[in-house]
Formats: C-alpha cells, sequence, structure tokens
C-alpha cells in the first residue's frame, strides 16, 4: 500500500463520532478486512434484547455490517458516517427488544 493511502487504516475521530464510548478499534485496519468495532449488550439480563456488534472494513473507504448474536445473516451497509449511524440507531434498537431479525417458521 502506497504511504499516501496508509492514514485511511488507521482509527480516528470520524468513527469515534459515530460509535461514541463503544468504538474499539484495532491499532490498524488491513485493506478488505472486518473488524469488530463496536460491541451492544442489552442493559437488562431480563431484556428481550440480543447482544449484537458492529464490524467495520476499509478499503481505504468505510463499509459496516450489523451482526447479532445467534443469527448467521447480517445487515451490510455501504461506505460513509451516516451508514454507521443507521446501523448504530438499529443496534440500539436490538438490545432494547424493540427491532428482531426473525427466520420464517
Amino acid at each position: 500500500m502506497s504511504d499516501m493511502l496508509a492514514h485511511w487504516y488507521l482509527p480516528d475521530d470520524r468513527d469515534r463520532l459515530v460509535f461514541h464510548e463503544r468504538y474499539s478499534p484495532p491499532i490498524k485496519f488491513e485493506h478488505a478486512k472486518w473488524y469488530d468495532v463496536a460491541k451492544f449488550y442489552p442493559d437488562r439480563e431480563d431484556s428481550d434484547g440480543i447482544m449484537c456488534w458492529i464490524q467495520e472494513m476499509r478499503l481505504p473507504a468505510r463499509s459496516f455490517r450489523l451482526r447479532i448474536h445467534g443469527c448467521k445473516s447480517f445487515i451490510s451497509t455501504g461506505s460513509g458516517d451516516d451508514m454507521g449511524e443507521l446501523l448504530v440507531q438499529i443496534a440500539l434498537q436490538i438490545i432494547e427488544g424493540m427491532l428482531v431479525i426473525r427466520h420464517e417458521e
């Protein structure tokens, strides 16, 4: 990778603004590799919510996906802050039990 692109693979304030205190990036992103960057847990043990986490990949553009504990499927987005913010809002509803993903019964 050229030195000119290297800074795009380092954690930065753009993601800190999106994920706030949940942001836990790697020291350096590798090209086209997914990393867990934010985890979301239900607030209570008796909650209907489910633990989920957001992953990020750099190409160097940032893409995101939301994984849900116990679910093989995931939600994937394009790049940009607004897509990360969208997944944060979805994750917050999942841990509250207000949004669920069901498989056809």
